[in-house]
């Protein structure tokens, strides 16, 4: 089920980024990326902790999700300071 799921939204993504935003190749691996980041991420990883740790896994997807933010904000940072000289 995970697989279906996984291909579903890789193709909606994709065809969204590349015929929407025009941005051709990089859409395609983009929407390969996101995909991969919203289904395998999170299903995994319940898996691994429901099933292997026999542990809740809330605490590490609070850590996971708040160093991800911190990781995306400062590339944004550093690319508004990048290309703003």
């Amino acid at each position: 089920m995970e697989a279906i799921i996984e291909a579903f939204l890789n193709l909606i993504v994709s065809l969204i980024l590349v015929t929407a935003l025009q941005i051709g190749l990089f859409g395609i691996l983009l929407g390969t990326a996101i995909s991969n980041f919203c289904i395998n991420i999170w299903w995994e990883l319940y898996v691994v902790f429901k099933f292997g740790f026999k542990r809740s896994s809330g605490i590490y997807f609070f850590s996971y999700i708040k160093e991800s933010a911190v990781c995306i904000l400062t590339t944004i940072i550093i690319n508004s300071i990048w290309y703003n000289k």
